[in-house]
């Protein structure tokens, strides 16, 4: 239940060359990746973002890796992060463990996750975003997500979408996630609820820098 610290793999976003890497990089999903890619009307930016975190998914599963924290191009870590998941608090069911500063529920020091039902009821009302910017993931997870989003497509921000796979429908909460959340359900298959929890204090938060997804989609729109 240990893994040691593995190499970084960096997941390049929206270019013409990633979203090809990614319809052939598993056989079992190439039509429905294919498909479900052409039919996304997004932001550059936004869908090669989504993408990328699928193709992080996808080398999980096709490198056997029983978990992977998964982290975007703008976060820097907020502790020494230990060699092996080991000794971090992930229940023995997680398939997605949010570590982010942005979803950050912890009232302590001591290093905790809990379901993330009970951390999106104390996510701010008036926050739009909270974050895909750093989680791990399992496995188990990996492979259910590849499978979920490859039947849901690719539309919206990837972390409102892993979001809405966690929470079960009909999920009260305050604010833009409770008006968010049930626009996003209704466009999903019925399943489930991903097995997803947050665990704090964060261990990772963005900087004060544009991201890729962001520059992208200035570019697509002729802003700089």
């Amino acid at each position: 239940d240990t893994m040691s610290a593995s190499p970084f793999a960096r997941m390049r976003s929206a270019t013409s060359g990633m979203l090809m890497r990614l319809v052939v990089i598993s056989g079992s999903f190439t039509s429905l990746f294919r498909r479900r890619v052409t039919q996304v009307n997004a932001p550059r930016g936004t869908l090669g973002c989504f993408l990328s975190h699928a193709a992080a998914w996808q080398a999980v599963v096709d490198r056997n890796l029983p978990h992977a924290l998964v982290v975007e191009d703008d976060v820097i870590p907020l502790v020494d992060l230990p060699g092996t998941v080991g000794a971090l608090p992930l229940p023995p069911d997680y398939e997605l463990c949010f570590v982010n500063d942005r979803l950050d529920h912890a009232t302590g020091p001591v290093l905790t996750a809990q379901p993330l039902t009970d951390v999106m009821r104390s996510f701010p009302p008036d926050d739009n975003a909270p974050g895909g910017d750093g989680y791990f993931i399992s496995q188990a997870g990996a492979s259910t997500l590849l499978d979920w989003v490859a039947g849901d497509g690719f539309a919206g921000d990837v972390d409102w979408r892993v979001v809405a796979y966690g929470l079960p429908p009909g999920t009260a909460l305050p604010g833009y996630a409770g008006q968010e959340l049930p626009r996003l359900h209704a466009t999903l298959m019925p399943r489930r609820p991903l097995r997803a929890y947050g665990m704090g204090p964060a261990l990772i938060r963005t900087v004060g820098v544009s991201s890729d997804r962001e520059d992208q989609n200035r570019l697509a729109e002729g802003r700089r």
